[in-house]
């Protein structure tokens, strides 16, 4: 990772209070370190290749091949995490402060900036997807939908739920939630004494 570029960006973002500046530099930022991680985990595969490849020839390589195993889950095993550490803050930033880019970024210019095509924008529009965190996060429009802040959010959510107490969040298993097992519909029974009727509707 090239350090002197992340440094200067960063002195960028803490001079300046304008808006578009902050996000175009917390943008290039999440692009670096996207790609560091990604260098990390393609030198890893390679590792892990190369242990494969030893497989092959057990028992005789099993010593060697358990090494080169080892090896991949250790490589750069610190500045990963670092790394990942310094991408999920920038996306708890993105994602605290990012439903009131409205107010001082354009709905266009905001699209600009996350190089989003004019189909998504019509898109977006169509869902009311108008604010930093609907169109990266949530729909993930963001470098057509391969975008390095939506990972940094990614990363962020992930270390909410690795440190959130146990009970403060939802059960997404729970009957009812998202994963979990349906609810039967509630049934409301309705008697209109001045008609005489009983109607039944559904919830």
């Amino acid at each position: 990772m090239d350090i002197k570029k992340l440094t200067r960006l960063v002195e960028i973002c803490e001079a300046t209070t304008d808006p578009v500046i902050q996000l175009i530099t917390l943008k290039r930022m999440c692009r670096l370190y996207c790609e560091h991680l990604d260098g990390i985990a393609a030198e890893r595969r390679t590792l892990s290749r190369k242990a494969a490849r030893l497989r092959r020839f057990e028992p005789f390589t099993r010593l060697a091949a358990d090494t080169l195993e080892q090896q991949a889950r250790d490589h750069k095993a610190e500045q990963l995490a670092v790394t990942r550490t310094n991408l999920a803050s920038i996306g708890g930033f993105l994602m605290l402060y990012g439903n009131t880019t409205g107010e001082a970024i354009s709905f266009n210019r905001l699209c600009d900036i996350l190089n989003i095509s004019q189909p998504q924008r019509a898109e977006a529009r169509r869902e009311g997807a108008t604010t930093l965190t609907d169109l990266v996060f949530i729909h993930r429009f963001e470098d057509s939908a391969a975008g390095y802040m939506f990972r940094a959010c990614m990363y962020a959510a992930a270390e909410i739920i690795r440190t959130a107490p146990a009970g403060t969040l939802p059960d997404p298993f729970a009957p009812g939630e998202v994963f979990g097992p349906k609810l039967p519909p509630k049934l409301t029974v309705v008697r209109s004494e001045a008609a005489g009727q009983v109607r039944a509707t559904i919830h």
